[in-house]
């Protein structure tokens, strides 16, 4: 997958993009960009074609990912709950401390 714009939840062109890269066969991908309300159902959707390919096990390097807000982190969820019914597992690597103490603060997300 390419940069995209993705559409927001009422159809206007999303606020921040990302780039979601498959480096290999196995579920590893690169995230870079910036996740909020406009476009995280875009990547819930990128990231679920991921999984369905790799029969759930996905790990996303995050290094170069500059913001997530709180539907970005619900759609991550959504993909790490989609993941473990597979009988896989979404993880993220490279995780920033602020984003790591995010998903702290939303209980029991196990995406680290």
């Amino acid at each position: 997958m390419s940069r995209r714009s993705v559409q927001g939840s009422k159809g206007a062109p999303a606020r921040c993009w990302f780039r979601l890269t498959p480096s290999g066969p196995d579920g590893t991908a690169t995230l870079d960009g910036e996740i909020d309300a406009s476009n995280a159902h875009g990547l819930a959707i990128a990231l679920g074609e991921l999984a369905d390919e790799t029969a759930g096990r996905v790990c996303l390097d995050v290094a170069s990912l500059d913001f997530i807000d709180a539907a970005g982190l619900r759609a991550l969820a959504e993909v790490a709950s989609a993941c473990a019914e597979r009988g896989g597992r979404l993880e993220l690597d490279n995780l920033r401390p602020l984003h790591a103490r995010m998903l702290a603060a939303c209980g029991d997300l196990e995406l680290v």
